[in-house]
């Protein structure tokens, strides 16, 4: 349909009474599917996965460098 319509994703998610983001992540993952692009399920599972470990990874980073902070400022040596 957004084919159809010259590429107005706007216009035929307001018809179809649907959200633009949502019409429009589904014609990128058209056009992805068609150019042979997509991730697999597979690859889509996997980056999930890394995007989770990632956060944590940063969390526990940020973490540490709290902590490194705080028992350096009230060790003795750095008084």
């Amino acid at each position: 349909m957004v084919e159809a319509s010259g590429g107005n994703i706007a216009r035929v998610a307001r018809e179809m009474r649907l959200h633009d983001s949502s019409v429009g992540n589904w014609v990128r993952l058209a056009r992805e599917a068609k150019e042979g692009t997509a991730p697999t399920a597979e690859e889509r599972a996997e980056i999930r996965e890394l995007r989770a470990e990632l956060e944590r990874v940063t969390r526990e980073r940020d973490i540490l460098g709290k902590a490194v902070g705080y028992f350096s400022a009230s060790h003795p040596k750095n008084v």
